[in-house]
């Protein structure tokens, strides 16, 4: 099942081992460890779309 925009309130600080920044007026989206070391990043001009990037460089 596929949740709608209404459905879908997701609060990022909620998440663990995920980081979100900006730098240079870009987003982006970092996995860490336990110890807050960045293992892998996506880039974006969104939230939504570093976060894809992420996704992306994961697959």
């Amino acid at each position: 099942m596929i949740l709608s925009k209404e459905e879908c309130t997701l609060n990022i600080s909620n998440l663990e081992h995920l980081k979100i920044k900006i730098i240079k007026s870009e987003y982006v989206a970092a996995i860490t460890d336990s110890d807050g070391h960045e293992l892998l990043m996506g880039y974006g001009d969104t939230i939504a779309a570093a976060i894809n990037d992420l996704h992306h460089n994961l697959i």
